[in-house]
């Protein structure tokens, strides 16, 4: 997915999922594990952004974040839409 697209549906979807206000955010490619960084409520995010939740994009992403070596840092994955094998 295009960081663009991605950052439009995190910003129309994030606070009502979350009921948290992003504060801010910067790019983060260089960590190899993220597209984006985010602060909100006082949590950092690392986001991941794929354009399906095919079975072989999760486990992609799911492998990039949970290579993160920051215990206060939660993964994120946004998607366009997260079907019920993508959920399990």
């Amino acid at each position: 997915m295009d960081q663009k697209i991605g950052l439009a549906l995190l910003r129309n979807e994030f606070q009502n999922t979350t009921g948290l206000v992003i504060e801010k955010w910067h790019d983060s490619e260089s960590d190899g594990h993220s597209d984006v960084r985010l602060r909100a409520g006082g949590v950092c995010f690392a986001v991941l952004f794929k354009a399906a939740a095919t079975i072989e994009q999760i486990g992609s992403a799911l492998g990039r974040l949970s290579a993160l070596s920051e215990p206060l840092v939660v993964p994120l994955l946004v998607v366009p839409y997260m079907g019920e094998v993508g959920r399990a």
